[in-house]
C-alpha cells in the first residue's frame, strides 16, 4: 500500500504542479493581452495628440491669412499686432507638426517673419506685401506639406529683412 499511496501523491503532487505551471501561464496570457490592449491604447492616444497638435497648426494658418487680409496700417497697429502673435504662435507649434517633418523649414520660415514682423523698420515693407503674403498662407493652410510655398515664404522674409 506505502506504493500505492506515493504513487498517489506522486500523481496529487504532479497535479498540483500541472496546476499551477497552468494557472501562470494563464496569468501570463492575460499580462500579455493586458500590455497588447495598453500599449495600443497609448498609441491611439499619441496619435490623437498629433492629430490636435496637426488641426491647431492649420488652424493657425488659417488665421494667419486672414490677418493679412486685415488692414494693418498704422492706425490699425492691433490688427498688426494680432498677426504678429498669431505668426509666434505658428512658429511655436510648427516643430511639433507632422507637417514639419516633411517640410523642415516651416519652422524657420515662420519665425524669421515673426522676426521680421517685430522690426518696425520692416513694417512698411511687411503691409507693401500683405497681398502676398495672405496668399502663401492660403496656399500653406490648404496644403502644409508644400515646400514650393514654405520656399517662396523664405524667399519674400531674404527680401523683407534686405
Amino acid at each position: 500500500m506505502k506504493a500505492g499511496q506515493r504513487k498517489g501523491e506522486k500523481m496529487k503532487n504532479l497535479n498540483t504542479k500541472f496546476s499551477i505551471l497552468f494557472s501562470i501561464i494563464i496569468i501570463l496570457v492575460v499580462a500579455i493581452i493586458f500590455l497588447i490592449i495598453s500599449s495600443s491604447d497609448k498609441q491611439r492616444k499619441l496619435e490623437y495628440t498629433q492629430d490636435l497638435i496637426d488641426q491647431l497648426y492649420v488652424s493657425q494658418l488659417s488665421q494667419i491669412a486672414s490677418c493679412f487680409g486685415r488692414d494693418l496700417e498704422y492706425e490699425n497697429f492691433n490688427n498688426y499686432q494680432q498677426c504678429t502673435s498669431e505668426i509666434a504662435g505658428a512658429s511655436t507649434i510648427s516643430m511639433l507638426t507632422t507637417y514639419e517633418e516633411k517640410n523642415d523649414l516651416t519652422d524657420v520660415a515662420l519665425y524669421g517673419l515673426y522676426k521680421n514682423m517685430l522690426n518696425i523698420e520692416k513694417r512698411d515693407l511687411i503691409i507693401e506685401n500683405t497681398d502676398e503674403l495672405r496668399g502663401i498662407f492660403i496656399k500653406l493652410f490648404q496644403d502644409p506639406f508644400n515646400k514650393k510655398v514654405v520656399e517662396d515664404l523664405v524667399n519674400l522674409n531674404s527680401k523683407i529683412m534686405k
